[in-house]
Order: C-alpha cells, then structure tokens, then sequence
C-alpha cells in the first residue's frame, strides 16, 4: 500500500461507523467529541475458546484519546466495527498473559505501523510483555522491510513499537487524560515447580480520568486487593462465571480430547477445568460481594462464560449478584459503549 493508500485507509477507518447497541450511540461520535470518559467493550466472550461473541478487549476514550484495555484475537477489526479508526490508538494495556487477552496487541501496532503511523506506542503490562514484543517485533520485520523499500516509511519499527513490564503495583502511567494505578489480582495458583511458578502476573487497573473512576478487574479469583483498588470507582468493570451453567454445558458438550485425531498428548481434565473457575475467576455472587465491599456506583459485567441467549442474562448472571449488591449492574455485548 502507498503513503497516499494508507491514509485513505485510516480516514476510512476513522469514518467508519457502527451502531454498538440501542442504548449508547455511536463510538465514533464519542471519539471525536472531545470530552468525557467512554469504555467501549470491543469483546466480552471469555476465552481461549472461540464463541460467537469476540474475546476479550476494550477501548477507553477520554477527551478524543483511545486506549486498548486488553486485546483478544481480531482487536483491530473490533475497533473499526465500533467506528474507532485502530491507527489512533495512544497506548495499550494488558491485565494477564493469557492469549485470550494479548494475541493481538502486536497486530494491531502492525495495523497502526502499516497504515503511517510513526508516533511511537508502548503497550504496558505484566512480566513477558515485552519478551511478547520481541517475539512481534521478529515476526513484523519481513513486513517492515517490504513497507520501508517501498518508501511508505522512513522510521522503522523500533522507532514505534515498544512495551514495559510492570515490575511492582502503583501508578503505572499518566498523561493529560488518565492517571492508571495497577494491582496484582488474584488470578493465578501455580504448582510450586511449574514453568510460571513466581514468574508470571496479573494485573487490575484503575483508571482516574476528570469526569470517571474505571476499575477493571482483568481475570481474577475473590481478591481483597481488587476491591481496595476498586473503592469508591464511579464503575467496576468485572470478569463473570457461572460455574453450574458450565458444567451444564460441559456436560451435554464434553470436551474434545487432545488426541483425538492422533495427538499422543493429552488435554486438560475436566475437574482440572472446573477447579482453575472456580478459584481463579469470579462467580456471579463473588462479583457481587466485592462490588458491595468497594462500593462502586455501577457494575458493567464482561468476560462472560458461558455465553447465554439474551433472555437468560438475568437469570445466570444478575440474579445472584443482585443477592449481595444493589446497584446498578449491566451485562456488556460486543461493541457496547458504557
């Protein structure tokens, strides 16, 4: 693509608008505004399973700027359908190392690199993002070779790309527009001698803009830490499953074993499945404890498993939280601007 190319495309994208629901508008209208805080769900199905919803990640927009909050497979092509062109995208955030979660960070830079962007973009996150990066960086540099022969750029990738673990919690970013502190949650219980033992993080984040507080809570088990950070937030936006409804599902839908087609592996057992839910993410009822503890103003549900046709929200998912919190509480849908 040409330097004249990738700037229709990325006035395309900028242009490109569509309805994310009946209650929120556009969230094109919202980037361009120029005020306020929006959180856009790009994807709310849990993975690594691929549902009919999109996987996990979320666009913040403050004052005209877009953050990426998370970004599951197809990020960039999620962005577009919301009406957010993905070459403004000012700075990533990744709560775990799940790939549900971070498979497309480094394709949606290419997105942005590919299109003319030479205004460099750091992604932040746990301990192996920037060993992601590099792994990128080695798979992006037979692109970037071809886009720099073909003049569409002077400055090469590592000019743009780059990324930062966050070694301890605290404030791990600032601009004009948001303060971001981190926590580590309460997502992984690793056997003492297993590769990511001590090794790998989770992180929450709370994000302080001039008009919100946005805690979101990444993938999590109960976490005291989480509901300090999340206290008082204006909306707590939560990771949700309903284990009973999975092993509903599971059981008329048994899990394929790894070698059936020959594989002399062996996948994960299904107690060993049901055990990681139930300690390393949040019931509805445990949504519900911790949103009354913190005492958020509203709760915006996402991360969903399982998925469930619409009229089954209220029974799988509000009714149990609602048994320990009043407030306000919204199941997200793709593309939903809260």
């Amino acid at each position: 693509m040409s330097r004249l190319g990738g700037l229709v495309a990325a006035t395309l994208g900028a242009v490109a608008l569509v309805a994310a629901g009946p209650s929120v508008g556009r969230a094109a209208d919202l980037a361009n505004a120029g005020e306020g805080t929006r959180w856009i769900t790009l994807g709310v199905h849990a993975g690594p399973v691929v549902g009919s919803s999109a996987q996990p990640a979320n666009a913040l927009i403050v004052n005209g700027e877009v953050y990426v909050v998370d970004a599951g497979n197809g990020v960039a092509g999620q962005l577009f359908k919301a009406g957010i062109n993905p070459a403004v995208v000012s700075s990533i955030f990744i709560s775990h190392n799940h790939n549900d979660h971070n498979a497309d960070m480094g394709t949606l830079m290419g997105v942005e690199y590919s299109s003319g962007r030479v205004a460099p973009i750091t992604v932040y996150g746990p301990a192996g993002t920037e060993a992601a990066m590099k792994g990128f960086m080695e798979f992006f540099r037979v692109n970037a070779d071809i886009r720099m022969s073909e003049a569409d750029h002077q400055v090469p990738p590592e000019a743009v790309f780059f990324a930062r673990d966050i070694s301890a919690p605290g404030v791990v970013y600032r601009d004009r527009n948001i303060i971001v502190t981190a926590v580590e949650n309460d997502h992984f219980h690793f056997a003492a001698g297993s590769p990511a033992h001590g090794r790998a993080r989770s992180y929450a984040y709370r994000f302080q803009t001039p008009d919100r507080v946005i805690v979101y809570t990444g993938d999590t088990g109960p976490s005291a830490r989480v509901v300090e950070l999340a206290k008082g937030a204006d909306l707590l936006i939560s990771e949700v499953i309903n284990v009973p409804e999975l092993i509903a599902y599971f059981t008329k839908n048994p899990p394929t074993p790894a070698n059936a087609r020959g594989s002399k592996g062996s996948g994960p057992k299904l107690q060993d499945v049901l055990r990681h839910f139930k300690e390393d993410h949040l019931s509805p009822e445990d949504v519900g404890r911790m949103a009354s503890a913190a005492g958020v103003k509203s709760v915006l549900l996402t991360h969903l498993a399982p998925e469930v046709p619409e009229q089954d929200l209220e029974r799988v998912y509000l009714v149990p939280i609602r048994k320990f919190y009043s407030g306000p509480v919204v199941v997200a849908h793709d593309l939903g601007n809260y």
